[in-house]
């Protein structure tokens, strides 16, 4: 019984001691699932030398504009303005939201940062089932190199005006922020200059849709229909694009100037012989001037020669004969469009531009009957959108922006041949960015 008690109290006094030791003991800090990385907004990804960041955005908006083409979604879009023979003046609503996620993914290498980016964009398209989910952007970028889905090499960089998402993509140089597979170098070349080459996937703007009046087909050997009778196709090009750009940027501003060539291959059906090709070009640039702390001015342009996609006027790139499928003519387009961000408070600011563009054939098309010359197919279009933003916290904006457009264009191919129209816009957006 003694040598219990005995066992039993000097059992308790080892556990007293060993408990009073242990309390004693310094314990360990508490490890971080996940460090931080030296670049602002990235963690890294525990076990890896990944530096890893994930963002997106969601954005709402509701649209009135006085009058829409029938069938086509309404804005500040020339085209859904006076982009097709059949058109309402009935003023119209629409209320939309769409959201974009991205993860961006580098890691630092003897050759510089290896770099991933995905980026995809999910539509409400009015449907309570919700709507089209799509890629904007899926590339490697390693050393100077970026091979992938992104924006275009000749896009101006620093030249686009504090707008609306919705606003955005109806401007005139909408288009001009496209974003084609490509490969794409880019060198320095000290203080501020770069030059980049890239080679694009030219199929990135052959999808079917030239804008409503051409779509490349223009039936100039049986004028008065757009679509009858036997059509040509624009079949895959053999090559890319070949585009390049130099480009700086500096305290007071930056300019960017660039020019590419595009092959156009035809066929009177996909797969068959090959009826012509041709060889079209553009040059595009633009440039910003900081004129304060709180303002930057800015001017844009561009001129195409059957290289118009992606235009934001859209009339395609050549003019057709849809009896043999031979190019008759290309079509030249030009833009021009000035503008300005304006920072009037820490919490508001504002975009707003003005633009021009027209469009029409280089030369006289058609058969000793008819013949269309650059007067009787052609397209002006102008513009005017400007806008004022709140942003009570950092991450989410409200903003409201007006717009005017004006179109006029002469088109006998359509039946009855419009002749213009004009139109106000407005939306009220919501955007949260994290």
């Amino acid at each position: 019984m003694i040598n219990k008690k005995t066992l039993l109290l000097g059992g308790a006094a080892a556990l007293f001691v060993t408990g009073v030791q242990a309390a004693d003991m310094p314990k360990a800090p508490a490890r971080e699932p996940v460090y931080r990385c030296d670049i602002t907004g990235f963690i890294e990804l525990p076990g890896t030398d990944i530096c890893f960041k994930v963002g997106g955005q969601v954005i709402a908006y509701a649209v009135l504009a006085q009058d829409n083409v029938v069938g086509g979604s309404i804005f500040h879009s020339w085209k859904n303005v006076g982009g097709s023979s059949v058109h309402t003046t009935d003023d119209t609503l629409v209320m939309h939201v769409h959201g974009r996620l991205n993860f961006d993914a580098r890691t630092s290498t003897e050759y510089g940062t290896l770099r991933a980016f995905i980026e995809m964009q999910a539509h409400d398209n009015n449907a309570s089932t919700g709507g089209s989910f799509d890629l904007r952007h899926a590339f490697i970028q390693f050393g100077n190199w970026t091979i992938g889905k992104t924006t275009r090499t000749l896009n101006p960089a620093g030249v686009t005006p504090y707008l609306t998402d919705y606003g955005v993509n109806g401007t005139l140089f909408a288009g001009q922020g496209g974003r084609p597979v490509q490969v794409r170098y880019t060198m320095p070349l000290g203080n501020g200059l770069s030059l980049a080459v890239a080679i694009e996937d030219p199929a990135f703007y052959n999808d079917g849709d030239y804008g409503l009046q051409f779509r490349n087909q223009v039936n100039v050997a049986r004028p008065g229909t757009l679509f009858g009778g036997v059509t040509s196709t624009q079949e895959r090009n053999e090559v890319p694009d070949l585009v390049a750009q130099l480009s700086w940027a500096g305290s007071w501003g930056g300019f960017s100037i660039g020019a590419g060539v595009r092959q156009n291959v035809y066929a009177l059906a996909l797969g068959t012989t090959i009826a012509d090709r041709d060889i079209g070009w553009r040059v595009e640039g633009g440039v910003y001037v900081k004129a304060t702390s709180n303002v930057t001015l800015m001017a844009r342009g561009s001129y195409s020669d059957a290289y118009n996609q992606p235009s934001g006027i859209s009339l395609g790139d050549v003019l057709v004969n849809t009896a043999t499928g031979a190019i008759g003519a290309s079509i030249e387009e030009w833009m021009v469009a000035v503008g300005a961000n304006i920072q009037w408070a820490p919490a508001w600011k504002s975009g707003m531009f003005v633009a021009y563009a027209t469009a029409e054939p280089s030369t006289t098309v058609g058969t000793t009957a008819v013949l269309f010359t650059p007067a009787q197919v052609s397209i002006d279009v102008f513009q005017v959108m400007a806008n004022v933003f709140w942003t009570p916290v950092k991450g989410l904006d409200f903003g409201v922006e007006v717009a005017y457009v004006d179109v006029n264009y002469n088109l006998p191919i359509l039946t009855p041949n419009p002749t213009g129209t004009d139109a106000f816009s407005i939306v009220f957006e919501a955007k949260r960015v994290f």
